[in-house]
This record gives structure tokens, C-alpha cells and sequence, in this order.
């Protein structure tokens, strides 16, 4: 029973699971939690890969292929196209992948830029595929850091932002989160205090360090500790202090009143 006709979709998915397997080096096991498949379903792919590509390996090796003759069975299978029949001559398309140019040394094919970078040749036109190039053969992984602009300077990423305004890269996302990275850049003056109003036995002070300015204790933070501590020594000093502070007011007054 002849096979069914693979599709760009089987390809690339294929060639997904490839980089996984030998760029990531992940097991069948986490590929499948990863891609939401069995543990089975992805053995059985590797296993078709590798039945389906043996006869045009021992092809290519009886030739001398360079790359058939890899260390690498992956590497061998995945990289050789010495015949059209290869898996993904038809839907990914060998001029596809010519001509690659990768940190200025331009390579004729993917092969030959795997062969050279010390990588899968999987690993090359997946890179070709995502724009990162410039990443094969370098040992980095994972999504490629977003550029950030701040006040019309580009910098790679946020950690280099970050560095270069002397700030922490959780500020710098902060910044992109609310939609204004510039404010990384604004000196921002730091927010006010809250005051809260405290009274004293009928009188109102704007805050508990005020009440201890004007009742004329050295430490701002008496009344606050006086009162969470309820001291009765120091309740009755405030209390002493505030009848003082009221009696000072009304004579003040009295003196204004006799001025008019």
C-alpha cells in the first residue's frame, strides 16, 4: 500500500520535532508534554523518519556523501539530499535553503553551513525559517530577545535598557506593560507621603510626626509609638503637652485680639 503524500504541515512539524529532539536535547517524554502528544506518537515519528530514511542513507554513504557519513545518524539523514526523494525535497524545497548567509560567510546550502557550524542541518533551516541565522552554531537557545526603544534609542533587550538608564530590567517591563518605556528615561519624583490626621484631645493635628513637632517632643515618631504602645507615662506626657500647646494658642489670640 503505497504511503500517502507528506504535506508542508507534516514537514515542518517534523522538522519541529527534530530540534526539539537534537537541538534542545529533549526526551520523547517531555517533547510529548511540550507538543501535546503521546509519548508513543512521538517515538512512532522518530521511528518513521529513521525507517523511511535508511535505504537513501546507505545510498548516499556508498557515494562518499560527506554528510551521510557523519557521526550523527540524525545528522546524516536530516542533512543529505543526494536524491529527490528525500522527505522534504517536494514541500520544503531545495532552493529554499541556498545561499545562507550567516554572521557574513554565505554557505551554498544548508548542509554546508550544518557541516561547517558543527550543527543538524534541521537546525539551519529552522533557524533560516524563524530569522535567526545569526543564532546556528552560537549554543543560544529559546525566543529571541525582543528589542526595546526607549526615547528613540534602540537597545537588543531589556536587560541592555536597563544597564544603560541604571535601572533593574523588572522596571524597564514594568515600563513596556503600562505602555510608556520613556518613563525609564523621566526622573520621577517620588511619591508624597500619605498624612493622616491624628487628634489629641480635641485637638487636630495633619500627622502623628506633626503632633510631635509642635508639642515640641525631639523624636517626629513619639506620638505614633505612644500611642501604639498606649504608655500611659508617655499618654499623660502628650496629654500635659497639648493643654500647654492650647493654652500658648488662646493666649496668642487674646494678644491679636488686643493688637486689632
Amino acid at each position: 500500500m503505497a504511503s500517502a503524500e507528506t504535506s508542508r504541515a507534516d514537514d515542518e512539524g517534523l522538522l519541529h520535532l527534530l530540534d526539539l529532539r537534537d537541538e534542545h536535547g529533549l526526551t520523547f517524554a517531555e517533547i510529548a508534554e511540550r507538543t501535546g502528544r503521546t509519548r508513543s506518537s512521538i517515538a512512532g515519528a522518530f521511528k518513521r523518519f529513521r525507517d523511511g530514511d535508511t535505504k537513501f542513507v546507505q545510498r548516499c554513504t556508498d557515494q562518499d556523501c560527506r554528510i551521510a557519513c557523519a557521526s550523527s545518524p540524525i545528522t546524516a539523514m536530516a542533512g543529505c539530499r543526494c536524491y529527490g526523494e528525500r522527505l522534504w525535497e517536494g514541500a520544503m524545497g531545495e532552493t529554499r535553503y541556498r545561499d545562507l548567509e550567516i554572521r557574513g560567510v554565505t554557505y551554498k546550502t544548508a548542509a554546508a553551513a550544518a557541516e561547517a557550524l558543527g550543527v543538524s542541518s534541521d537546525a539551519v533551516r529552522i533557524a533560516a525559517k524563524r530569522g535567526t541565522l545569526h543564532r546556528v552554531g552560537t549554543g543560544r537557545v529559546g525566543r529571541e530577545p525582543m528589542p526595546v526603544r526607549i526615547r528613540g534609542v534602540d537597545f537588543p533587550d531589556a536587560r541592555a535598557a536597563a544597564e544603560h538608564f541604571g535601572v533593574s530590567s523588572h522596571t524597564v517591563w514594568a515600563a513596556i506593560d503600562m505602555g510608556d518605556p520613556d518613563r525609564v528615561a523621566r526622573k520621577v519624583p517620588p511619591p508624597l507621603p500619605r498624612l493622616k490626621p491624628v487628634t489629641l484631645y480635641g485637638v487636630s493635628f495633619p500627622s502623628c510626626a506633626e503632633a510631635s513637632r509642635q508639642l515640641g517632643f525631639g523624636w517626629a515618631g513619639y506620638v505614633s509609638q505612644a500611642l501604639r504602645r498606649r504608655n500611659p507615662v508617655a499618654q499623660e506626657r502628650i496629654r500635659a503637652a497639648v493643654m500647654k500647646l492650647v493654652a500658648e494658642r488662646e493666649v496668642q489670640a487674646m494678644r491679636r485680639g488686643r493688637a486689632a
